[in-house]
């Protein structure tokens, strides 16, 4: 079992390398955000300082009885749990977290013949350290970093880059959606909106919100592009902005000219066609 030095070096290493292909400054607290799984809201950087315990347990105690059985000298006791060094890996691992989420020797062998034994480990410090994270920020943070932690808030992380496939970021868009997911500020203190003069934030919440510049409808119009290149590959033939969708009415002329659907598909539940209208909300 490791006195954990190597693995802090290791970690400095990676945090380094992260700093100079990203170009950002990683307070110790980002970093400890960036380190976390991409399901709690981080990049899935795992510390090696912090989960080699996670690692060494889930491997000890998921090979004891095999190893047993290959070498009858390999341990005195069938109970892994009398290893010392999986005692002291356990004492390590429940030192990263708070008493009610320690786990007893009895939770151990709980794991025994369980999948996916060291995701759960890590997931439960995930867990720990974004609820400590959570309890030190303020509420615009907790708001963002509970965001981040949502189904699907960490796609772009583990989905591969395909220009094709229309699921390639601009090196700026990744790193500013970087900046956002590990709380870093955007902006300068004292700068303000290009567009409307009014006071931005650091952290560029405004940005979302901002009417002016067009941005909204930009990002209106690439997200019905995207769902209807998405429903094309699919083959359902959608159709974007579809006319002649309304029935025309002589007390409102010209309404068989509007386009109620941002995408039709000719085709859906039953047999039956679908208009989809999208809105941005922030």
């Amino acid at each position: 079992v490791s006195d954990g030095s190597s693995f802090a070096r290791f970690d400095d290493s990676v945090a380094e390398a992260v700093d100079s292909i990203v170009g950002l400054s990683l307070t110790e607290a980002q970093w400890t955000r960036a380190s976390r799984g991409v399901s709690a809201g981080g990049c899935g950087l795992r510390k090696a300082e912090r989960h080699w315990p996670a690692a060494y347990l889930a491997s000890a105690l998921t090979t004891h009885a095999l190893c047993k059985q290959l070498d009858p000298h390999y341990a005195e006791n069938d109970d892994p749990l009398a290893d010392a060094d999986i005692l002291r890996a356990l004492d390590a691992y429940n030192d990263a977290l708070p008493d009610a989420r320690r786990l007893s020797a009895s939770d151990c062998r709980a794991l025994v013949g369980s999948p996916k034994v060291q995701q759960q480990l890590s997931r439960r410090l995930d867990e720990a350290c974004l609820q400590a994270d959570l309890e030190q920020c303020d509420a615009r943070d907790r708001a963002q970093l509970l965001s981040e932690a949502m189904d699907g808030a960490g796609s772009f992380l583990m989905s591969t880059p395909s220009i094709v496939n229309r699921m390639a970021m601009h090196s700026d868009e990744f790193v500013c959606e970087l900046k956002r997911r590990l709380l870093v500020d955007l902006f300068p203190h004292g700068s303000s909106c290009p567009f409307c003069t009014a006071p931005m934030d650091r952290r560029g919440d405004h940005a979302l919100l901002c009417t002016c510049g067009g941005d909204r409808t930009r990002w209106h119009n690439r997200l019905r592009d995207l769902f209807a290149h998405l429903c094309e590959t699919a083959g359902l033939a959608p159709e974007v902005e579809a006319e002649h969708l309304l029935i025309p009415d002589p007390e409102h002329p010209g309404q068989e000219r509007r386009r109620p659907a941002d995408v039709l598909l000719p085709v859906w539940d039953r047999r039956q066609p679908a208009a989809l209208d999208f809105a941005i909300t922030r």
